[in-house]
């Protein structure tokens, strides 16, 4: 599905939480990485530890911004961003372990809108059915 801006997004985990509007801090967990000389390169992973963006005003790269659109926490999305999208002029500097990131160069990102402070409740935010059907565990706080 192309958007837009030009960017792709195909949802892996629809979301059942809400859907944040500009502004709005939202947390994320992603994986972005991009193809240089035919070698996939880690541009900046998580690990599975959410940072927390303000959604729509340019914290996030604007591929980001605009993949986000519509999505609901608890949702997961893998996002194809152009380099005009992504980066754009700015070339980004190497980093131990990886190289240079040329300017205009696209990137791919897998994103996991968590939480959406304020908008979601903390208390189903953090739990989800026990498969033996005898109540809630702990989930995402405790891990």
């Amino acid at each position: 599905e192309i958007h837009t801006g030009g960017g792709e997004w195909e949802d892996v985990k629809v979301g059942t939480g809400s859907v944040p509007r500009v502004g709005d801090i939202v947390a994320v967990e992603y994986k972005c990485v991009a193809n240089i000389k035919e070698r996939e390169i880690t541009v900046e992973d998580t690990k599975g530890v959410p940072k927390d963006f303000r959604y729509g005003i340019g914290q996030m790269l604007p591929g980001m911004d605009e993949g986000l659109e519509g999505m609901r926490s608890g949702g997961v999305r893998k996002l194809k961003i152009p380099g005009n999208l992504a980066f754009g002029k700015i070339v980004v500097p190497a980093a131990v372990g990886r190289p240079q990131i040329p300017a205009y160069t696209p990137v791919e990102v897998e994103v996991k809108l968590d939480f959406v402070p304020g908008a979601d409740d903390v208390y189903e935010y953090a739990t989800e059915a026990d498969p033996s059907g005898e109540g809630q565990r702990a989930r995402g706080i405790l891990r």
